[in-house]
């Protein structure tokens, strides 16, 4: 196998780093001590042949069906020549092809007979990957439960005295992305953390791009950690580059982190450029209709709408959510997209479709998932937010409500309270017509945004919140002085125009009261200008429609000397 691994890696080229890791991946011969050994099969050419099989089926440049083929005949013939081990790692392989091709249940099948060929030999090596992939396939089959349940199984094997680093590695890694799609962010950073300790004890660059790449999303998912994502998102792109070919899907996951990290920190524009790259990398390594390919897409369509592009993130998200309809592999995504779907929709003013496809697709999350799953719990914010837009007041107090509930029970969401208080009860209670309310929420969620890590995008709706109160309550000086602070915090940014309108039209009205009505009215028409291409703005378009209403004809007429 040593040979036929050789050969491959000098054929291919491979970066010397690589080449050392993927050697030293090879089960150890320390670990074949607990193994129950059996003869090898009288013809040891044949062995010898399927070992180099095995090694160039798992090479680069073969099809994924060339290579599932090609290994079920490897697991069948060494069967046949009573090599059970090679069967056992054939079969599991095969698996692991069959994942990438949204083949789970055969997956799942492969799968388990490889485990159980490792049992009977105590391969251990064996045993563990099987118990990880099969996790990956409970994983993206939407049961978290017996994907906890495979790699709890792993991690015990893995844990063990004298087991090999790697192993160890392999399984944390594993074990953080269960734990990141499960909703538990803070437990898969642990598990991270985990594998890098085991690879100080023998690095793997391979190995520790992929526990990177969860550590860049559970990140991402904790909040507060902007900057520090989008430095890290940055270094694993930089070794990705060094150790992966321009083909490698991994590469493609790489230039992903760092475009979400991107958008995290209001730069949407260049955000697309990396996802777009990516996409090409996926969609080059994978079939078009593969989930990995079509969740690629739907987060294309994400960065679209973060550039205000909202029709084209619909259109796309519209095909995503088509060629995901009778795809198995897709089904734990396909309420999040519809989701999506809806937002999208929404936002081009289809107001009534877009919030009857938000309940479809919290229907399907929340049956996929539960209602308190941390993917659903977003959306149901977005749902409420949404309601506060459309008018729908009490819909959204008793979302509030809910979510509240909810956040009070898990007891380790401080963040999510402060925002939901601050934001969507002030906002609630401005559309209340309830300034005093609004300034007393805002000004509480902002005290204790910096010691919960909030972003500046929330910072800035809070400062816009309680800038807006103030006008109500006639407190112009007051009002102005932090509606600037919103506006400048917007300028460090890279974000949409109608956030800037939002508050615009707010200092609109305080400058109205300040009487300085020229500059009032002036700054209020470019404010509504702007949210020409936002229809799905309807409280700021009618604040800024009922302030010309009322000013902008007395300006005129100022303009022209009227005294009237």
């Amino acid at each position: 196998e040593l040979d036929a691994l050789a050969t491959r890696l000098i054929a291919e080229s491979r970066a010397p780093a690589v080449a050392r890791a993927i050697v030293e991946r090879l089960t150890r011969p320390a670990e074949c001590s607990e193994m129950l050994g059996e003869p090898l099969a009288a013809d040891a050419e044949a062995v010898r042949a399927l070992y180099a099989r095995m090694v160039a089926a798992n090479g680069r440049g073969t099809g994924a069906a060339a290579r599932a083929a090609a290994l079920a005949a490897i697991e069948r013939e060494a069967l046949a020549i009573g090599d059970r081990e090679l069967a056992g790692r054939a079969a599991v392989s095969l698996g692991m092809r069959q994942i990438e091709a949204d083949e789970l249940t055969a997956a799942d099948a492969s799968l388990a007979r490889g485990h159980d060929l490792a049992v009977a030999l105590h391969d251990t090596a064996t045993m563990v990957t099987a118990l990880i992939e099969r996790a990956v396939v409970a994983e993206q089959s939407g049961d978290a439960s017996a994907a906890r349940s495979f790699g709890k199984l792993a991690r015990e094997l893995a844990d063990k005295p004298g087991a090999p680093p790697l192993r160890r590695a392999q399984v944390y890694y594993s074990l953080a992305r269960i734990e990141l799609a499960r909703g538990d962010p803070s437990a898969a950073v642990a598990m991270v953390r985990g594998g890098i300790e085991a690879l100080a004890d023998q690095p793997d660059p391979n190995r520790e791009v992929d526990l990177r790449v969860v550590e860049i999303a559970a990140l991402r998912d904790l909040g507060g950690h902007e900057a520090r994502v989008l430095a890290l998102a940055r270094q694993n792109l930089e070794l990705s580059r060094a150790i992966l070919h321009k083909d490698d899907i991994d590469l493609g996951v790489a230039l992903n982190a760092v475009a979400s990290a991107l958008r995290d920190n209001g730069d949407p524009g260049a955000a697309l450029d990396y996802r777009r790259q990516a996409l090409d990398v996926i969609a080059h390594a994978a079939p078009a209709d593969h989930v990995y390919v079509l969740g690629q897409r739907m987060n294309v369509a994400l960065d679209l709408a973060a550039t205000g592009e909202f029709e084209a993130a619909r259109v796309e998200a519209t095909a995503v959510l088509a060629l995901a309809a009778n795809k198995p592999a897709a089904e734990a995504r396909r309420g999040l997209w519809l989701g999506d779907l809806a937002s999208f929709t929404f936002s081009t003013g289809r107001i009534a479709e877009g919030l009857a496809l938000f309940e479809q697709g919290l229907e399907q999350m929340s049956a996929q998932f539960g209602r308190d799953h941390p993917d659903v719990l977003e959306y149901r914010i977005v749902r409420l937010e949404l309601e506060i837009e459309a008018g729908k007041l009490a819909e959204a107090e008793q979302h509030i409500a809910a979510l509240e509930r909810t956040y009070r029970t898990r007891g380790d969401r401080a963040r999510d309270l402060t925002r939901l208080d601050g934001i969507d009860r002030g906002e609630l209670a401005l559309a209340r017509h309830r300034p005093a309310d609004a300034e007393v929420r805002a000004r509480a969620a902002l005290a204790a945004w910096s010691e919960l890590h909030g972003n500046e995008e929330d910072r800035e709706q809070l400062l816009r919140i309680l800038g807006e109160s103030l006008v109500d309550q006639h407190r112009w000086g007051e009002a102005l002085e932090v509606l600037d602070r919103a506006s400048a915090i917007w300028h460090a940014r890279h974000e949409l125009p109608d956030r800037l309108a939002q508050i615009d039209v707010q200092r609109a009205r305080a400058l109205a009261g300040e009487r300085k009505p020229g500059d009032a009215v002036a700054l209020a028409r470019r404010a509504r200008a702007s949210l020409e291409r936002f229809p799905a703005d309807l409280r700021a378009r009618a604040a800024a429609d009922a302030f010309l209403a009322a000013h902008g004809r007395r300006d005129a007429a100022r303009r022209r000397g009227d005294p009237r």
